[in-house]
Parts: C-alpha cells; structure tokens; sequence
C-alpha cells in the first residue's frame, strides 16, 4: 500500500521549533512501476533516487580556472 503524507514533524530535545525536524511518513514506497524502495521518513520526494527527475539531473558547477598565467 503507497500512502503519501504531506509533512508533519518530529520533534527532537525539547521540542522547540529550532530543533523540529520534517518527516513524511514511515513506509512510503517510491511511486514509479515496480519499484519497491521504501522511501527515508526524512524524504519528502514521492520517488527512491532511482527515479526522481530532479536527482536525474546533473548539478553544473562552474568552470576551472588555470592558475598559471
């Protein structure tokens, strides 16, 4: 069974809002075809790293410098 959760928080230490952190659900699978990756409750993507769009993409970084001159 696939359940989304829309964010809700653990709460941490004392509880103040400082030390909160996001969670989305414990046994969330990932949502494309056949793949039965069980999702991090810290994940809020509905796909594993396999199949999210956004982790598909390369970061660009920018260009190396020469030192020498």
């Amino acid at each position: 069974m696939k359940s989304r959760v829309i964010g809700s928080y653990l709460q941490t230490g004392a509880g103040r809002p400082s030390q909160q952190v996001p969670a989305y659900g414990s046994g969330r699978v990932c949502g494309a075809p056949h793949c039965n990756t069980v999702l991090s409750t810290y994940n809020p993507a509905l796909y594993c790293s396999l199949h999210d769009v956004a982790a598909a993409v390369p970061r660009r970084r920018a260009a190396v410098r020469s030192l020498v001159k």
